[in-house]
């Protein structure tokens, strides 16, 4: 479920099919994000699709898969952001990206179905420059999207020094730069926008202060400085 910080205490949301306006639509959770602009709580769960806690209201809102309706949401949900226009943007396990207008209620979907050439398996994806997507696959490497034409460029790891490291892509992150920084099952890598390919930082055994993991999944920036948490090998 969801736990809800009050003081030094919390206070936890279990689903509750009898109460659901009180209640989680699901105990399996994913991801959970902030609302910039609205007071609310995104929550993506793993099996029972999108919810919202209003934590002014203390309720709870779902967004589930309805077959006979194709602006509803597709599958689970395994990352969540905001859209530059306020509104949010869902990747998925199975079925792509999803764009929720919060206001309508309804979803568009950009997949294999809809974009040609997408892979639908996504771990993570953050907003890019321009306008674009920048997209973690689960096992297809990192994508650019341009949702205004749908158009897509795909990226996989191949024998050669400049592509990605790895082809399962579980973190992202832009720097205060604009650099692109990519975690990976094998290693990380820095994407370089002017040849189109990426400059790779691995483990080099006797370089102490070479990247000591194969697994990136977390980078974040702390002043001048990022910080990159690992598999099994603590933070640097």
């Amino acid at each position: 479920g969801l736990s809800k910080l009050e003081g030094n205490k919390f206070k936890v949301f279990l689903k509750d099919d009898e109460h659901p306006e009180k209640s989680i639509n699901a105990n399996e959770l994913n991801c959970v994000y902030a609302d910039r602009n609205d007071p609310l709580i995104w929550i993506g769960t793993q099996r029972e699709g999108l919810c919202s806690y209003n934590y002014l209201t203390d309720e709870f809102t779902s967004y589930r898969n309805d077959p006979g309706n194709p602006n509803s949401l597709i599958t689970n949900i395994t990352s969540i952001i905001q859209a530059q226009d306020g509104n949010l943007w869902l990747s998925t396990y199975h079925r792509g990206i999803e764009y929720f207008d919060k206001k309508s209620g309804q979803f568009s979907h950009y997949n294999s179905q809809t974009v040609e050439g997408m892979p639908d398996n996504i771990w993570t994806i953050i907003n890019g420059l321009n306008g674009e997507l920048y997209i973690g696959h689960c096992s297809q490497g990192f994508s650019i999207l341009s949702p205004h034409n749908k158009r897509i460029r795909n990226f996989r790891q191949e024998d050669d020094k400049h592509s990605l490291p790895g082809n399962e892509v579980v973190s992202l992150f832009m720097d205060s730069n604009d650099n692109l920084w990519i975690g990976t099952d094998m290693g990380l890598a820095l994407y370089n926008p002017e040849a189109d390919n990426f400059i790779n930082f691995k483990d080099i055994p006797g370089v102490p202060a070479s990247v000591c993991s194969r697994y990136i999944y977390g980078i974040t920036q702390l002043g001048d400085n990022l910080w990159f948490g690992t598999e099994n090998d603590g933070a640097y």
